[in-house]
């Protein structure tokens, strides 16, 4: 087995830039890529015209949406959250905590 030694810095190859404009499928394996476990499903449906829930769409290539990576990173923090679900309490049927305290 060879090993080649890089002497100087500048003989590594630099990687290339990302795109300026990708696609949905494009977006979700770079989100993913970060850190970010975005299913296809999940931003197919999140896309959709009638949730409008997605990453802002820079415009259109065809009819095919295209996306700046930069929003689409924007819009994957902005979907973090503390805990796992952010449930109502007076939504909760039934919940123990809606119930009053019988002793």
């Amino acid at each position: 087995m060879v090993q080649e030694e890089v002497s100087d810095a500048s003989e590594r190859p630099i990687p290339p830039a990302p795109p300026e404009f990708v696609t949905r499928e494009q977006l979700r394996q770079y989100l993913n890529a970060i850190g970010f476990p975005v299913t296809a499903g999940t931003m197919n449906q999140l896309c959709a015209p009638a949730r409008g829930e997605g990453p802002p769409i820079a415009g259109f290539w065809g009819a095919r949406a295209v996306y700046r990576l930069e929003d689409g990173i924007a819009w994957a923090r902005s979907r973090l959250r503390h805990k796992p679900y952010q449930l109502h309490p007076e939504k909760i049927e039934g919940a123990a905590f809606n119930q009053p305290a019988t002793q």
